[in-house]
């Protein structure tokens, strides 16, 4: 298969973020982003920005990320575009963490915890019930533990093995540092 010419297709930078290549995914969604005028096409503009916020948080670039989540969910919000609001606010909220905005980036992943689970967005409501646990466990551990396992509930639900395995795996590793090992032995056995 030859190289394509010309500029890259949007979606590139997504495809290379699944493939764990966080470099590359931002240079291409960078590129995209400068070429894209928010005006033309605010919806692409909302999911190419929310991805670009998402690479950040990931690289430890949390002001930046969070920047670019404001951006994302400033398109996305007229638009009404759901899931894009729903993964924006959890980057967001785990960025502002990073900023120690704590209570204010635990209450942006909780809001879309909800708006993720009233809509049945199984992958962004996980992936904010995941972020959500982790921030809750060390004051809250009992909290994040039920987060936790209501998120192992969607995902068997919603057929999500990709989800499941490692929130089973969450959940023993906490419920071994509650000292509750027959309960982490039993959340073990929840994966088949």
């Amino acid at each position: 298969m030859g190289r394509v010419r010309g500029r890259p297709p949007r979606s590139w930078g997504r495809i290379e973020m699944k493939r764990g290549r966080m470099r590359e995914a931002a240079v291409l969604l960078e590129e995209s982003l400068a070429r894209l005028d928010p005006a033309e096409d605010p919806g692409l503009f909302a999911r190419l920005a929310a991805e670009y916020a998402r690479i950040h948080m990931l690289a430890d670039r949390v002001a930046e990320g969070a920047a670019w989540a404001e951006r994302a969910l400033e398109a996305a919000g007229p638009a009404r575009l759901i899931e894009v609001i729903a993964e924006a606010m959890d980057t967001r909220g785990v960025c502002l963490q990073g900023l120690d905005r704590l209570d204010e980036g635990i209450a942006l992943i909780r809001a879309s915890v909800e708006l993720a689970a009233a809509h049945r967005l199984s992958n962004a409501e996980l992936r904010a019930r995941f972020n959500l646990g982790g921030r809750l466990f060390v004051d809250e551990p009992r909290a994040a533990i039920d987060i936790i396992s209501a998120g192992i509930d969607v995902a068997q639900r919603t057929g999500r093995r990709d989800w499941l395995v490692p929130f089973v795996g969450f959940a023993a590793q906490m419920l071994g540092f509650v000292f509750e090992f027959d309960a982490a032995l039993a959340m073990l056995a929840r994966v088949p």
